[in-house]
């Protein structure tokens, strides 16, 4: 479906397929807002340091996350 969109345009989508589409991109968009947002809350600078990623500034200090 969410194919659909790009390849046929919204005016091919019946009203029910559009909601879909619009529901599965706010329930898939909106907590990777949030996660993003406030990543300093459990990502810490060795968590960066880790991945191979450049360290942002103003990331919080400590050891790596169990998670990662």
């Amino acid at each position: 479906m969410l194919l659909q969109l790009p390849l046929f345009g919204e005016s091919e989508l019946s009203v029910h397929r559009r909601r879909t589409v619009i529901g599965v991109v706010a329930f898939v968009g909106g907590p990777a807002l949030v996660l993003g947002e406030f990543s300093d809350a459990f990502l810490t600078c060795a968590d960066f340091d880790i991945s191979g990623d450049n360290v942002p500034s103003g990331c919080r200090p400590g050891h790596a996350s169990p998670l990662g």
